[in-house]
């Protein structure tokens, strides 16, 4: 007995369609990956295991004229990193992103430290200036003894410092340079700008009284530089003599006349009632009354064991007239300290 086909419900139609192997095969390989993820190994993918958020820093150092300054030491606190500056003044770090704290040195300027935050996967570049450290090269100190003008018995006592100043980056941008003097501690002396900036000269007037000299031998005066960056240099130094010789108008001589074109000045060599031969003086001549002299001349001699007298031959003409006229020597020490006269009157013969 043969079986009835069966009969599919009234209204509903199925179609079968054979699908080719290949065709099969990629479209079961496009819906399996719409379950799979694709491998996440972009270093810009924060979900890569590879994420790399690391940031560069640049730190370009300079001084304070604006050059790079090359081999200066730029170390990251953390992490613990440092480098040495290249040519171009430039240290290269690549850290994890993060507030990062740095620290700067090179030899012969103040150090100087900061922090930068760092966003991750950006280039960062900051500039750094460094001041060069102030610093008091050297100290001349001499004193002076001069003549009063109205009475030659007496003489006038000072002593002046000179301090040469400087930076390692020759811009020295002083503020201030003040000195200490141990018998007056509560009086400060400015220094002075002389012809350079780089020299300051700072004196004190100290009376009739040689004592005023003599007790302040080898006793430490204190020097102290201050530039406009607030950085600060001291020394501290001496003085070591004092030259104290009141004879010297009276060793100057009248060596009429004082013939134009043909004019000597004569002294004699106060050496036998010195420790030392004196080889330094200057001559300064004045016309009448002037407080400025017209000539102003420094005048060493090469020998002066055997000579008893010292001469200047003045052979010019200018600057002279037949009113009176004044000369006055100085006398200095090997270390600077000097003795002043008071003017001599001459007058010059035509």
């Amino acid at each position: 007995m043969k079986e009835k086909a069966q009969k599919w419900s009234s209204g509903t139609r199925r179609r079968f369609r054979l699908v080719p192997p290949a065709i099969a095969a990629v479209g079961g390989l496009l819906l399996a990956g719409c379950f799979n993820e694709p491998a996440r190994d972009n270093p810009a993918d924060p979900g890569s295991p590879d994420y790399d958020e690391s940031a560069r820093l640049e730190i370009r150092v300079l001084n304070q004229k604006e050059d790079p300054l090359a081999d200066a030491l730029v170390r990251l606190i953390e992490p613990n990193r440092a480098v040495y500056t290249d040519t171009a003044g430039r240290a290269t770090f690549d850290v994890p992103a993060d507030t990062v704290n740095y620290a700067i040195t090179s030899d012969g300027y103040v150090p100087v430290s900061g922090n930068v935050v760092l966003p991750a996967r950006q280039s960062v570049t900051i500039d750094e200036e460094l001041n060069g450290k102030p610093r008091i090269d050297s100290v001349n100190v001499h004193t002076e003894m001069e003549q009063n003008p109205v009475d030659q018995s007496r003489f006038q006592y000072r002593y002046q410092f000179d301090a040469y100043v400087d930076d390692v980056d020759g811009h020295s941008d002083v503020d201030s340079v003040t000195l200490y003097d141990p018998l007056q501690p509560d009086t400060t002396i400015d220094f002075r700008t002389t012809e350079t900036e780089r020299k300051l000269s700072a004196s004190q007037q100290l009376g009739f009284n040689r004592d005023a000299i003599v007790d302040r031998l080898g006793l430490d005066f204190r020097i102290v530089l201050i530039d406009r960056q607030g950085d600060s240099a001291q020394v501290s130094t001496q003085i070591g003599s004092y030259l104290y010789y009141p004879y010297l108008f009276e060793d100057m001589n009248d060596s009429s006349p004082y013939s134009i074109g043909d004019m000597w000045f004569e002294w004699e060599n106060p050496a036998e009632n010195l420790w030392y031969n004196p080889r330094r003086f200057r001559v300064e001549i004045f016309q009448g009354g002037a407080d400025e002299p017209f000539l102003d001349t420094l005048i060493v001699f090469e020998e002066t064991h055997q000579d008893s007298l010292f001469r200047l031959h003045l052979t010019q003409t200018g600057g002279f007239d037949d009113s009176a006229h004044t000369w006055r020597l100085t006398m200095y020490d090997p270390t600077g300290n000097l003795v002043k006269t008071k003017p001599k009157y001459f007058t010059p013969q035509f």
